[in-house]
């Protein structure tokens, strides 16, 4: 453990803090104190008081990267056969991913049956991509002090979640040495580059970015209708798939906003079991439907209250769904297959959601598979060289599986192993690793095939504060950029939208392996660009 020398006075914090903490409670940087009693009160999200000095040129690189990564994800959403076969195995493994597939499988039968009937297309074509593909800084040297690069961590395609608390964050650390440049000479000179501005903030524009995707994906579906509006009588609107009792609705409220304040458009909320519960008998218009884009069923909600509309759902927007804890009955899937059998857009699609497995991380990451999806010589070169080591740990693939196998047993400290699942507090690490692979009483081999084999990224480390619960803590800490990236198209015209949308800086504490905000191992950072 190194020893952080402290950023902030005793002095300093007094004044800061109360500040920091003012605007995150009055901007909505807040988390439910209880899940189970909402009614409780609230917290401030954990946060970092001061942004983490970043490289301009490695934030361009990450930024840049949205644009073939998000191509990337649709080219594999759409090469079924490539998805189905690289999944085979570790669907097999997994029952979570295994039951993904299935869906994927009946929705692929579905489309099949609707072209040998001579009929248009079952689900709507366009597919809308909210995705966060996460990076850490990483050195060829050792001790960490020569030229650092962009490793990717992973790619998130579903439920991509923290863009509004980053945005309120980052404004949080904008504002700072405005407040108090004339105060505190300390605070004026971890802002300045030069001692005479504040030219490196970076404000978050992702809870902006992403309501931007959402409204236009919303008007496409729109533009289904003749005349490109709803029937009277009928409310389109975004439903956004969330878990009971999200301690992190605030973030969920923060898009909410954006997307009625700026385009008038509503958001709903649902969970699966609430998707469940209407899935036998979904609420019909009292009048008949004019849409000529998909030949499936729209999805409607029940109305609000007596006398109200039915909603009719235009995206469906996964903030859960992702893990199996999601799923504790039938029911959730039940509300799952409701989705997925309408046309709505979805956010992310079945296929996209399976692009974003570690396995298929894993599998892109090896020898000619990226030249399969991506043609521009140039973005294969800069896919290729932000990732990590990969490696399959199913014996059955071929390879040097085995030789993989044998080197993280032998120094478990450098790998990590992954299951294919989000959320964060899922991986391997250390003795677990150790334990994983051994050969008498380790993980059995068709078990082993549902994970894969990273290596371990070492950051550089520098001096941060944290804050939690109101209590400050300065300490050693290293962080991971996470750059957004949104997509709409239908896979044969030019995408309607392809776009790098800000980004979520985390800051974990040194030591710590994990770094999910929501599940307690990082806070909420910014990027301060040198």
């Amino acid at each position: 453990m190194s020893t952080a020398t402290a950023l902030l006075s005793s002095e300093e914090l007094s004044a800061v803090l109360p500040y920091a903490l003012g605007h995150l409670y009055s901007n909505g940087g807040i988390f439910l104190s209880s899940s189970r009693a909402p009614n409780d009160g609230v917290i401030h999200a954990p946060f970092s008081l001061l942004p983490w000095h970043f490289p301009q040129g490695l934030l361009n690189q990450g930024l840049s990267l949205a644009i073939p990564f998000n191509n990337l994800v649709d080219s594999v959403s759409r090469d079924s056969a490539w998805l189905l076969g690289a999944l085979e195995r570790t669907a097999g493994a997994d029952s979570f991913t295994g039951r993904l597939v299935d869906m994927y499988r009946l929705e692929l039968a579905r489309e099949a049956e609707a072209v040998k009937a001579g009929g248009g297309p079952v689900q709507n074509p366009l597919r809308l991509g909210i995705h966060r593909s996460d990076y850490m800084l990483t050195s060829n040297s050792e001790d960490s002090k020569g030229d650092f690069f962009l490793k990717q961590v992973e790619l998130n395609t579903v439920a991509s979640s923290m863009a509004g608390l980053s945005s309120i964050v980052s404004q949080l650390h904008a504002n700072l040495p405005l407040r108090f440049a004339s105060e505190l000479p300390n605070v004026f000179k971890y802002f300045s580059q030069d001692g005479t501005s504040f030219s490196g903030a970076r404000p978050s524009t992702a809870n902006r970015d992403l309501a931007f995707a959402l409204k236009e994906a919303h008007f496409a579906y729109l533009k289904g209708y003749s005349g490109g509006a709803p029937p009277p009588g009928i409310l389109v609107a975004v439903c956004m798939v969330v878990q009971p009792g999200e301690r992190n609705s605030f973030d969920q409220r923060a898009l909410e906003s954006e997307l009625w304040d700026r385009y008038g458009v509503v958001l709903r909320y649902a969970t699966l079991a609430e998707l469940g519960r209407v899935a036998p008998h979904p609420p019909a218009p009292s009048h008949g439907i004019l849409h000529n884009h998909a030949s499936a069923p729209p999805l409607f909600l029940p109305p609000r209250g007596p006398g109200g509309p039915c909603t009719e759902v235009s995206v469906v927007y996964y903030r859960a769904g992702y893990t199996p804890g999601d799923y504790p009955s039938e029911l959730e899937w039940t509300g799952r297959d409701f989705v997925e059998a309408s046309r709505a857009i979805k956010c992310p699609c079945l296929a996209y959601h399976l692009a974003g497995t570690k396995k298929v991380q894993q599998l892109l990451a090896n020898p000619g598979v990226l030249e399969r999806f991506v043609k521009e010589k140039e973005s294969v070169a800069s896919l290729r060289g932000c990732f990590a080591g990969l490696w399959s740990l199913d014996v059955r693939e071929g390879g040097d599986v085995s030789g993989a196998i044998e080197a993280a047993r032998k120094n478990p400290s450098h790998y990590v192993i992954k299951p294919q699942r989000e959320g964060g507090g899922n991986n391997l690490f250390n003795d677990s690793v150790a334990g994983a692979l051994r050969i008498e009483g380790g993980m059995p081999p068709d078990q082993l095939a549902g994970y894969i084999l990273m290596e371990r990224l070492f950051p550089p480390l520098k001096p941060c504060v944290f804050v939690r619960n109101g209590a400050v803590k300065q300490s050693m800490g290293s962080c991971e950029l996470g750059v957004y990236g949104v997509f709409l198209g239908d896979g044969v015209a030019p995408p309607l939208l392809n776009l790098p949308a800000g980004t979520l800086l985390r800051t974990k504490l040194e030591g710590s392996d994990e770094g999910g905000v929501a599940a307690g191992f990082a806070v909420i950072d910014s990027v301060w660009a040198v």
